[in-house]
């Protein structure tokens, strides 16, 4: 029996995509399996959108293939942004795209879209092919969310600050809180990053901060801040939050400490 050759699949769920509001941006879940010695890393962008909405393009790091390890897989982010005109009840169709270049070769796999119908305490997850993905543009809840930046850089165990703007529903004047999520370590969905922060009603600017360590290894990630508690990926219930913003990882300058 011949090895098997290096290659991967992609999931992605909820596969209808709640965008809060106009102009708004949400989140959805990318699943991916490699197998058959998979070296590089894989790069994942939104295709297929129509003229008005923006998709977003997110990078599944080698150097995390050691920690994702089957049957569990890899789970990163992606995001939607809806025209600053569309009206609620509007839809988009779209599709995730995964490429890599290994050995000359080259790789695309279409994301399978999945239909989250349910998922236990342990955060087991309970899904079922669905024929497509698509985005639909609903009331807004209390805000929008928007990233000043694209990119950040910063070494590993070291913290950085992650900024974003508020922009709240005309009358929302309570307190609101915000965090920093990005691909899942391990099998679980989860994908909280860091501990919410609450804005005061006059705040309409933060900085989350956000140290990677542990079993986050040095590589390229896509994080985003997203509107905490007003949402559960794990559900398929996606929430406002920024455009992804691509989080450079450095390898520390010296040896890890150990604990």
């Amino acid at each position: 029996m011949s090895a098997l050759e290096p290659d991967f699949l992609l999931y992605q769920w909820p596969d209808a995509v709640p965008i809060w509001g106009p102009g708004t941006t949400a989140a959805f879940i990318v699943h991916m399996q490699q197998w058959g010695g998979l070296r590089t890393d894989v790069r994942v962008r939104v295709e297929g959108l129509p003229p008005g909405w923006t998709g977003s393009a997110s990078i599944l790091p080698v150097t995390a293939y050691g920690i994702f390890t089957p049957p569990y897989g890899m789970n990163t982010l992606l995001t939607i942004t809806a025209p600053a005109d569309a009206a609620p009840g509007t839809t988009a169709s779209f599709r995730v795209v995964g490429r890599v270049e290994q050995g000359g070769r080259v790789l695309e796999r279409v994301a399978q879209p999945m239909t989250l119908y349910g998922s236990s305490h342990n955060d087991r997850l309970h899904l079922r092919f669905s024929s497509g993905a698509r985005a639909v543009v609903t009331p807004p809840l209390d805000c929008r969310l928007e990233a000043p930046v694209k990119e950040l850089t910063v070494r590993w165990g070291e913290p950085i600050e992650v900024p974003v703007k508020v922009h709240r529903r005309p009358g929302v004047k309570s307190d609101l809180a915000v965090s920093v999520d990005g691909p899942t370590i391990g099998g679980a969905a989860g994908c909280g990053w860091a501990l919410p922060l609450a804005l005061k009603p006059n705040q309409d600017e933060a900085k989350v901060r956000l140290t990677v360590a542990g079993k986050r290894k040095p590589g390229t990630y896509g994080i985003v801040v997203s509107r905490a508690w007003a949402a559960d990926l794990r559900a398929g219930r996606p929430g406002p939050c920024t455009p992804i913003i691509l989080l450079h990882v450095l390898p520390p300058k010296g040896p890890v400490k150990g604990p």
